[in-house]
Parts: C-alpha cells; sequence; structure tokens
C-alpha cells in the first residue's frame, strides 16, 4: 500500500463481515443503490472501517471463475485502495483501480512465498 501512499493518519482500519441484507441496506442507505456489493469503505479521518460480503464475494469468485481466498484478498485491497483516494466509478478509475489491485494481489503473493520460503516451510 506504501506505492499508493495508504495516509499514516489512519490510526485504526477494521475489516467486518456482514450479511448480504446488510451490505445491500448500509449500500442504498450511503450510495442509494439497492443492489448487493461486495464491499463498502468508510473514511473516519484517523480510522476507517470496511464491511464485506462473504457471499457477494463466493459469487464474485464463481462469476470470475477464481477461489474465494483470492477474490477474499482483491476486496481487501480494494477497500484500502479507496483509502489512499483510489475511485471506481468512472471507466477509466475502474481500470486503474484494477491494475492497482493486480499489483498488489502480486506484491501480497511474492511477500507471502517469500515469507514462507525463508522460514523453511
Amino acid at each position: 500500500m506504501e506505492r499508493f501512499a495508504l495516509p499514516s493518519r489512519f490510526i485504526r482500519i477494521e475489516y467486518y463481515a456482514v450479511s448480504r441484507e446488510t451490505i445491500v441496506e448500509l449500500h442504498k442507505r450511503f450510495l442509494d443503490d439497492d443492489t448487493p456489493t461486495d464491499i463498502l469503505t468508510f473514511d473516519y479521518g484517523d480510522a476507517a472501517e470496511i464491511l464485506i460480503c462473504p457471499e457477494v464475494i463466493r459469487e464474485n469468485a464463481q462469476y470470475y471463475n477464481t477461489s474465494f481466498s483470492e477474490e477474499l484478498r482483491r476486496v481487501m485491497i480494494h477497500g484500502a485502495l479507496h483509502l489512499c483516494g483510489l475511485q471506481d466509478k468512472t471507466s477509466s478509475e475502474e481500470a486503474r483501480m484494477r491494475a492497482a489491485e493486480d499489483f498488489c494481489l502480486r506484491a501480497w503473493k511474492t511477500s507471502v512465498s517469500h515469507e514462507t520460503s525463508r522460514k523453511g516451510l
């Protein structure tokens, strides 16, 4: 996330798993959209909440033919990238967001692979 300048003002970033019903309700209330979404990010200044919906993530993983864990990592990164100021409302913003997600996913895999080999696992 350093590459995308995650603001140092964040003292706390918390992730919460919520139900489909909850994510639909909050999506409608805050973004005037009554469809399910996989993630909502709330920036409170020095803290943030990232709400994820495992049910929607599972559906998206099937749709995109990837594993649940891979899609979960992408969604977690996506929320953090919103905190870095990236948006995804327009097609060009969405393309930049996807490229940033891909970059972070590769870095995550490299980090985990390096850590695993360092520990001899």
